[in-house]
């Protein structure tokens, strides 16, 4: 049996906490909102396309209303980055070269990404000459001694953050410690790429990662920004000259994003983000 009372007297609990949630998905919503009139989403986006793929408008226009939710230069939805971790894996091979230095500032990354850092003999980073480096959390927070120290020693190429908490004991990072770090590290002198890794953070708060200086963001289209509804896909946002960068490894240099079809169409893509908002609302008050 489901005991109403019970439900209502938590209801009642926690009323200002769901007023404040309550507000966050309608600013997003509004966002949302605001993104498909800018663009004039209309009937023939869903529509998919087949062979490369050229003039292929509703890919098109779903890319740069990414963009815009995410107030970014420029925005990757593809369905032919299979998770959020080939989000992520192309970003990093994309951005950085042989010699390069990166650091994760928010420890070890999530388990599915250690063989694409440091695996052996499998094309990983490491086998590229790729050097990635992690800053453990110190009491819940960064530890801005320690940061300041490597970059000023190393230079990095690019500082990575994970802002979930994926299998480790740690609160998810809010974009008020976002900003922050960001922030931080620009004044220690860095100037390459600062990267998030955005999964299961879309839509929790009113600002994104890319509201508060992060130049290269990415994340699953299965999760929180496909409201359950987007069939498969990832995506990346950020800055044009890395987007760019990683538009090449997920084609060819020669093609970037002139082509890529989907038969299927995309409706569920458009309709998922719709909805997104407010299912991630109902997530978190659940």
């Amino acid at each position: 049996m489901i005991d109403i009372n019970l439900i209502k007297s938590c209801e009642e609990k926690l009323a200002e906490k769901f007023k404040i949630l309550d507000e966050t998905a309608l600013y997003n919503q509004e966002k949302v909102l605001n993104a498909f009139k800018k663009n004039k989403v209309a009937l023939h986006h869903f529509s998919g396309s087949t062979g490369y793929g050229y003039g292929d408008d509703g890919r098109d226009v779903l890319n740069t209303v990414f963009a815009d939710i995410f107030n970014a230069q420029k925005a990757i939805c593809s369905p032919n980055i299979v998770s959020g971790t080939h989000a992520l894996s192309l970003c990093l091979y994309g951005v950085l070269r042989a010699g390069d230095v990166a650091l994760s500032i928010t420890g070890t990354p999530y388990d599915s990404l250690l063989d694409v850092i440091y695996g052996h003999d499998n094309d990983s980073l490491e086998d590229y000459g790729v050097k990635f480096s992690c800053i453990e959390l110190l009491n819940d927070d960064f530890n801005y001694a320690e940061i300041e120290k490597f970059i000023k020693e190393n230079h990095p190429k690019m500082i990575y953050l994970q802002r979930s908490k994926g299998y480790a004991w740690r609160n998810a990072l809010s974009i008020t410690k976002i900003k922050h770090a960001v922030d931080f590290v620009k004044n220690c002198g860095f100037d390459g790429c600062i990267m998030l890794d955005n999964c299961y953070g879309e839509f929790v708060e009113k600002l994104e990662g890319t509201d508060v200086g992060v130049n290269l963001m990415a994340g699953s289209l299965i999760k929180n920004i496909g409201a359950g509804i987007i069939p498969t896909g990832g995506y990346v946002v950020g800055d044009e000259k890395y987007v760019n960068k990683v538009l090449n490894k997920l084609t060819a240099p020669s093609i970037a994003g002139e082509v890529s079809s989907y038969a299927y169409g995309y409706q569920y893509f458009y309709e998922g983000l719709f909805l997104a908002p407010h299912i991630v609302l109902q997530s978190l008050k659940g």
